[in-house]
């Protein structure tokens, strides 16, 4: 009997293959089902695509560049799938519901300390659901917008993280109203700055 497919399989029978870098990035977890990140190599990466290690350098300086093209993915596939408008709530839910979707790849990157691809997607989720209002409204100038987007963003991932680690053992609906409700929150306090309340005390 067949095992059954799994949200990484399902994930890049959606979206892939769309040239020889997706062929790369699915044989990169194919392999980290039974191998840490770590001990593969470019050449274990080509011996399983099939193709040459020049193949792969005409895409990637090195094999980090996979995680870089991950993200991509995951952004791309996660816009695919959000409605819009994208409302804090209901966002949050489907991002959620989107981490529980592809549990095995998140537990993978988790398991070898690799949550560059989570971090720059939940960045750029967090970038498009802020409240309308909220840049516009805030006295913070852009750079510290950015470190708030980023301290923020951090933390999501943080409860990602968490939750993998309990076996993700709540409901996508409980993790999205905790998140909601922290953010929410956060947004509120830094609209209500005012251009001296982030200055440092002399």
């Amino acid at each position: 009997m067949s095992d059954p497919i799994n949200s990484s399989q399902r994930f890049f029978q959606q979206y892939a293959m769309q040239d020889s870098v997706d062929y790369f990035l699915a044989a990169l977890f194919e392999l980290m089902k039974t191998r840490p990140y770590q001990d593969i190599t470019v050449s274990e990466l080509c011996r399983t695509v099939g193709l040459s290690r020049n193949t792969f350098y005409k895409y990637f300086k090195n094999k980090d560049g996979l995680l870089e093209r991950f993200s991509e993915r995951l952004w791309a596939a996660f816009q695919e799938t959000q409605q819009r408008p994208w409302e804090l709530s209901s966002s949050f839910l489907h991002y959620f519901e989107f981490c529980y979707s592809l549990k095995d790849l998140v537990e993978m990157l988790i398991r070898n300390d690799l949550l560059q691809p989570v971090s720059q997607w939940s960045e750029r989720f967090l970038r498009c659901v802020q409240p309308v209002d909220a840049a516009e409204n805030s006295d913070l100038d852009p750079a510290s917008l950015n470190m708030m987007y980023h301290f923020i963003s951090s933390g999501c991932v943080r409860l990602v993280e968490d939750w993998c680690r309990t076996g993700f053992a709540e409901s996508p609906a409980h993790m999205a109203r905790l998140a909601a409700c922290v953010v929410e929150g956060a947004f509120a306090r830094t609209c209500a700055l005012g251009p001296d309340d982030g200055a440092a005390a002399s």
